[in-house]
């Protein structure tokens, strides 16, 4: 298989198997237009195409989100949804060292990262410690617990780029999702075809079409990339499908980064097939009019483990673990807390991190055979009939369980705990199939009918709209009532007043609040001793004057601060949108012929007004 993985597996490894769900379109004769990505990163002008487009975003920007813009070609066109924890941030501060090189080049950012490796002295801990068993991946320290650094090597090298190196250990990162998916075609349980797609493969600079004289720009999923050059066209064509034996070619080349959900950073890219369908789908042109029943296996997985994010979040949460409990061993499986001095087992506490990241719930088989001095765990709700680990036993700090000793205790938990050890998955794959049945066929074109409705607010035009579903003559009284739901919380409270508070919110709901600037005041400090009884104005000592003028004077030079702040956004923006026009019309003027990007644009104020 081309780019076959970069670090085989342990010869006795195990995978947890995850279920994701495949859309799947028939199209038997004709083309069928579909909704297609809102950005087209074709259009970006660069030496040798589209020279005389501005360089802005409208650009690329698609003028019609409602055109009918891509089409999708005859054939069978399968797209996998990534399982929900793909398609969230990460929450353990994982750091890559391509991060570092794509910010600082390869030789400073190799070098900023081994800085980054070391401790800043006195016994503090590094600000990165490597996740065990990879090279590239290491897990951030906290930005209360960072410690600076005072070796002047290495103040040498970090200096200047503290900001920079903050934003990546403290920026929100997607998980890396699998790049190959493996499908295999079945004819009455008989393989007929096996594709593989590979998912992050970068198709060459120059390359127009695929070995079968298919447009790229028509099949492929498009980036864009940063170029060395303006001879280099500033877009990619991402994803292909091979054959398993297919022999690599002299040097593939694939993304220089692990692929996300989120694509080139689009949050729709994953669940949009026009923009991902060479990446996160599959296409099989050779059904014509689908004779027959077909059944598609496909398979997901890594094929660089560091990638693979099951192992990569146990090896971040084991790292972590041991950092806050201060192992120097990570073989040590149980440690004390620093927080509560109690007894923590390490892989009970994983596996209960697990499922909070993933929602998955691990089989781990416990055997209480021949421990008769055991707690029937059964009973205790800690496994199931079949001997399965319940989420109850997660949380090991409440065991109790009549007349057992503290060593009995201790035994039953470090052996659970050797148990999830052993029997935890090494690795994630995906899996998912669908069946094209002969009764399959083109998708309609006829769309339900399109109901526009407005109001004032979102929730007000809601109201509308299902007081009119309801055909009541009294859809004032309806609009009101579906209204007051989501002011109830706001107005549950009150014993008087209810209508006109309730008025008041309808209307502020009308208007975007604007930030309207700081107001500094001064309050007396409460006391426990205050007298019940007293009103506040007779508790409220009084403010002396030079401490009033004072305040006066710090709130007139709060509000002068306020007013140059929005000055400076206002022109900031006021620039920026007179260069994009005057890139357009530098544009406009370049397909006109003309060489002069200033004089005779229509409609430019020469001064004498």
């Amino acid at each position: 298989m081309p780019n076959p993985d970069n670090n085989p597996l342990p010869e006795k490894s195990t995978a947890i198997a995850v279920p994701v769900h495949v859309d799947a379109v028939f199209i038997s004769d004709t083309k069928l237009d579909v909704l297609g990505p809102l950005t087209d990163f074709t259009k970006l002008p660069w030496a040798k195409g589209n020279t005389l487009e501005p360089y802005i975003g409208k650009t690329v920007n698609s003028t019609n989100v409602f055109e009918s813009n891509h089409a999708l070609q005859p054939g069978l066109h399968l797209h996998w949804i990534l399982p929900k924890v793909l398609t969230k941030s990460m929450s353990i501060p994982i750091v890559e060292l391509a991060s570092f090189l794509s910010l600082y080049g390869s030789d400073w950012g190799k070098k900023i990262w081994d800085c980054l490796l070391k401790s800043p002295g006195n016994l503090a801990k590094p600000w990165i410690t490597l996740l065990k068993g990879s090279q590239t991946a290491a897990i951030a320290l906290s930005l209360e617990d960072r410690k600076p650094y005072s070796d002047p090597d290495t103040l040498k090298v970090l200096s200047g780029h503290l900001s920079g190196i903050s934003d990546i250990l403290e920026q929100s990162n997607f998980p890396p999702v699998p790049n190959r998916w493996v499908i295999s075609k079945k004819n009455k349980e008989v393989v007929v075809d096996t594709k593989v797609v590979e998912s992050d493969y970068m198709w060459p600079v120059d390359a127009e079409k695929d070995s079968n004289g298919n447009e790229l720009e028509e099949y492929k999923s498009i980036f864009p990339v940063n170029t060395n050059s303006p001879e280099d066209r500033p877009y990619r064509f991402v994803g292909r499908v091979v054959l398993p034996d297919d022999k690599v070619e002299a040097a593939p080349e694939y993304l220089p980064h692990a692929l996300t959900a989120v694509g080139f950073g689009d949050p729709s890219f994953a669940a949009f097939y026009p923009l991902s369908r060479s990446v996160f789908g599959y296409f099989d042109p050779t059904l014509g009019t689908a004779a027959t029943d077909y059944k598609y296996e496909i398979i997901g997985y890594y094929n660089n483990l560091d990638q693979d994010y099951f192992r990569l979040f146990k090896s971040a949460y084991l790292t972590q673990w041991d950092l806050e409990h201060d192992l120097v061993s990570s073989e040590v499986d149980t440690g004390i807390s620093k927080e509560t001095n109690q007894k923590n087992y390490k892989y009970f506490d994983l596996l209960d991190a697990i499922r909070d990241e993933f929602e998955w719930l691990i089989p781990i088989k416990v055997d209480q055979t021949n421990k008769t001095d055991w707690p029937d765990l059964l009973t205790l709700g800690w496994v199931d009939e079949a001997g399965v680990l319940q989420p109850l036993a997660y949380h090991y700090k409440s065991f109790l369980a009549p007349g057992i000793t503290e060593q009995v205790r201790d035994d039953v938990m470090d052996t659970i705990n050797q148990v999830i050890k052993k029997q935890l998955p090494d690795r994630m794959i995906c899996s998912t199939s669908y069946t094209l049945e002969q009764s399959s066929s083109n998708p309609t074109e006829e769309f339900p009918e399109v109901e526009v409705v407005i109001g004032n607010s979102p929730t007000e035009a809601l109201s509308a709209s299902i007081a009119n579903a309801l055909s009541s003559p009294q859809k004032k009284i309806i609009e009101e009532h579906l209204e007051a739901i989501g002011f109830s919380s706001d107005v549950e409270h009150l014993n008087l007043d209810i209508g006109p508070s309730f008025e008041a919110l309808s209307h502020k709901k009308q208007f975007r609040d604007e930030q309207g600037g700081l107001v500094w005041t001064i309050r007396s400090k409460s006391t426990s001793n205050s007298k019940a009884g007293k009103s506040v104005n007779e508790l409220q000592p009084a403010l002396p004057n030079k401490l009033g003028a004072m305040l006066n004077e710090l709130n007139l030079a709060q509000k002068k601060m306020d007013g140059n702040i929005f000055k400076i956004e206002s022109t900031r923006e006021r620039i920026y949108a007179d260069w994009c026009h005057y890139l357009e019309w530098e544009a406009e003027i370049k397909n006109a012929g003309s060489t002069d990007p200033v004089g005779g644009i229509s409609g430019q104020d020469d001064g004498s007004n």
